[in-house]
């Protein structure tokens, strides 16, 4: 599914869940309307999105979630930013993948 240049609703984007569909979807290039109850938290939802969008044109980088968590009823995700495995790197990871295999 292509999602880049989509145009995305997202209500209850100020916090949780919301919020953290709204980071991933920016970066992965969508167009996010963001709608919540508070102003003060949408504004720092924009302004995290903005960050986010320049590192990831920058440097290449991904978008990941690190932990769900509840807090007060409500679900929390951590989400971190992470760079890929150069090429060379992954190569030699799956030599030691089949190293081990064939010792066992």
């Amino acid at each position: 599914m292509q999602l880049e240049n989509t145009t995305v609703l997202i209500t209850g984007a100020s916090e949780g869940i919301g919020r953290a569909t709204a980071l991933r979807l920016a970066s992965l290039g969508c167009h996010v309307i963001a709608a919540a109850r508070s102003v003060p938290r949408l504004t720092s939802l924009q302004r995290e999105i903005e960050r986010i969008r320049g590192k990831l044109d920058q440097k290449g980088l991904t978008l990941i979630p690190l932990r769900l968590y509840f807090k007060r009823g409500r679900a929390k995700v951590e989400m971190g930013l992470a760079k890929g495995k150069a090429r060379h790197d992954k190569r030699e990871t799956i030599r030691r993948r089949q190293a081990e295999r064939e010792m066992q």
